[in-house]
Order: structure tokens, then C-alpha cells, then sequence
């Protein structure tokens, strides 16, 4: 038996769509999960049941780095629900987060990625990737100073550019987990705070019930 995400009732819908944001969401496919929110905002009628994910879209938009649109989300779940979240402090760092830019470090690194790998706290990785590419620049000049184009053409420099490629790719992942690392410190007093509240409000029902 297979649910129309299209036809049947709002509550049903919302249940399925809300299981397809969580699984994105748990799975780091953020994007997938911000995606599946829009439709779920979009399709689903009852404002009550939006409420609901609410807080999981915010916590979606922070792990993308869209912190001004998450921003704008918690003030008015905050308002909402007349929570006294401190949103300045949880936000401090949106206006100038210490984010690198991806396709900046990459034309970094075509110049000097062991400078970048350095940079990012792989200092003996960065000393030893200049000194490599060094080694064999020397090495393919040397060949080409004494004749041997054809041997320099396809030896050395071949060899030169194939290291050159990865040193820029690595200095580039390294960057990307340092971005990473920063993200989730950024984004972890907003998820604590907001988990706590949700944690707050199960454990409240949990009472009643009881």
C-alpha cells in the first residue's frame, strides 16, 4: 500500500512528509531535507502541524550556513511561543562568520596549497608537499637544461603537474573539514537550545498523560 503525498488527509500527509525531512536530515543531506520542507510547507493546509517542524528547519537552514533566513525563522518561533531565547547571543557570529571561501582556496592553493595546508594545522603535510613539488620542478628544468625534452615532457613534468593536482584538492578538503568544524561550533548552542525546548514540551505531555 502505497500513500498519495498528494490526496490524502493533511494529517497523514504531514507524517509522511515530516518521516522524509527527518531521514534527509539524520542522512546530512540538508539540502534534501530543506527541499522536502518546502513542500511540506506548500502542501500541508494546517498551520498547527507546520508549527511542528518548525524548529527542524531551523536547524536545517544553520547546517547549511543560510543564518540569516534561520535567524529570521527562530524570531518568530521564539515570538510564536513566547520563549525568551537570546537571539543575539545565539547568533552572534552570523555577521561575520569564519567561513572560507571554497573556490578562493582553490586559486590559493594553485600557488602555494602547502601554505594552505599549513594554514589549516598540517604544517609537516604543507612543508613536505612544497618541498615534493619543489624536488620535481627542479627536476623536470634539469631535464629539459640538458636536453631531454622528451624524457622531461613525459617523466618529471607529468609526475610535477599529477602531485600539483592532488596538493590542490587536499589543501581544498581541508578546508572543507575546517569549515565544517566551525559550522557545527556555531551551530550547536542554537541546536541545544531548541532540542531543549522540544525535549521540554514531550516531557511536559508525558506528565499530563500520566
Amino acid at each position: 500500500m502505497r500513500a498519495d503525498l498528494y490526496t490524502d488527509s493533511d494529517s497523514l500527509n504531514f507524517r509522511m512528509r515530516y518521516e522524509l525531512i527527518l531521514n534527509a536530515y539524520l542522512s546530512e543531506h540538508y539540502d534534501i531535507a530543506e527541499n522536502h520542507l518546502k513542500q511540506l510547507n506548500h502542501f500541508v493546509t494546517s498551520e498547527q502541524l507546520k508549527q511542528k517542524v518548525a524548529f527542524l528547519e531551523i536547524l536545517t537552514l544553520n547546517e547549511q550556513m543560510k543564518w540569516k533566513e534561520a535567524r529570521e525563522k527562530l524570531e518568530n518561533f521564539s515570538a510564536d511561543r513566547n520563549l525568551n531565547f537570546n537571539i543575539d547571543s545565539l547568533y552572534y557570529f552570523a555577521n561575520k562568520p569564519k567561513i572560507r571561501d571554497l573556490k578562493k582556496t582553490a586559486s590559493i592553493a594553485t600557488f602555494g596549497s602547502g601554505i594552505l595546508q599549513i594554514r589549516e594545522g598540517k604544517p609537516i603535510d604543507g612543508l613536505l608537499s612544497m618541498s615534493i613539488r619543489g624536488g620535481l620542478l627542479y627536476l623536470a628544468l634539469d631535464q629539459f637544461r640538458k636536453h631531454f625534452f622528451f624524457s622531461g615532457s613525459f617523466s618529471a613534468v607529468g609526475v610535477y603537474f599529477m602531485f600539483y593536482q592532488g596538493a590542490v584538492k587536499y589543501a581544498v578538503e581541508l578546508t572543507k573539514k575546517g569549515n565544517q568544524r566551525k559550522t557545527a561550533k556555531y551551530n550547536y548552542r542554537i541546536k541545544h537550545a531548541l532540542l531543549a525546548y522540544e525535549m521540554s514540551i514531550i516531557n511536559d505531555n508525558f506528565n499530563d498523560n500520566h
